[in-house]
């Protein structure tokens, strides 16, 4: 048996010669009843597993009809829907501006919500992604001021309060 590293799946000869053994370290559950297991293989789990099964010298091989289902799956596979990037001109990104300005100045956001949103003045005031306030910030618009202790201050830059009156 060669040596390989903890994280990868592989498949090895069973010491009597007489099947395989399949080596999959993502198993979360097994059920030792009914041999039910929940596998969550990572993605680079899966190509390596996809890499095993295309070994012509290795211990399983795949069929021609299991290489056209993965040719198949392939072809078929729906492209990752991408997020539009952070604008500073978006309707949402001037009302988060517009809250800004409303406050006196530097402002220090709340960020205890999960998933990235900062709330303005308090926890429960005005609230909007961090990547909106890194637009306002790329535009020019808002200053971001990082401090020590992860603390943080956004202020309104001239460039922002001229965009709100035009």
């Amino acid at each position: 048996m060669t040596d390989h590293t903890a994280d990868a799946p592989r498949i090895d000869t069973s010491p009597d010669g007489d099947g395989v053994i399949l080596h999959l370290p993502e198993i979360t559950y097994l059920d030792t009843q009914t041999w039910a297991v929940d596998i969550g293989l990572t993605p680079a789990g899966l190509a390596a597993l996809r890499a095993l099964l295309h070994d012509d010298d290795g211990p399983i091989r795949a069929t021609d009809s299991g290489r056209k289902l993965i040719a198949d799956l392939d072809t078929n596979t729906k492209p990752k829907r991408t997020k539009k990037p952070a604008s500073a001109e978006t309707p949402s990104a001037l009302a988060a501006l517009r809250a800004l300005a409303a406050l006196p100045q530097p402002v220090q956001p709340h960020s205890g919500h999960r998933r990235g949103i900062w709330s303005l003045g308090a926890r429960n005031g005005y609230s909007a992604r961090q990547t909106t306030f890194y637009a306002l910030a790329d535009a020019g618009y808002v200053k971001v001021h990082h401090g020590p202790h992860l603390s943080t201050r956004l202020e309104v830059t001239a460039t922002g309060r001229r965009r709100l009156t035009a």
